[in-house]
């Protein structure tokens, strides 16, 4: 997992995103057209490629949105690594 988003592991088993969709841009950013198809974050961290890995990890903002979600799950009390 690339640098800065080591947390999407965390976010992809945390099963409040089927009814909590505050992660729902970080996920479309990943793969768009699967998460529009299929809605499944473990099923889009499981068949990103690492290219595409290594250019989301790029993003500034999409790092931020990794952190601030996994944040929140930690201020839950949820951490799963």
């Amino acid at each position: 997992m690339p640098s800065g988003l080591e947390g999407l592991v965390d976010l992809a088993l945390d099963l409040r995103w089927s009814w909590n969709h505050t992660a729902d841009k970080l996920w479309r950013k990943i793969d768009p057209d699967l998460w529009d198809k299929t809605g499944n974050l473990w099923l889009i961290l499981q068949t990103v490629s690492a290219d595409r890995l290594n250019d989301v990890a790029a993003d500034k903002e999409l790092r931020t949105l990794v952190d601030a979600s996994r944040n929140r799950l930690r201020y839950c009390g949820i951490n799963h690594s």
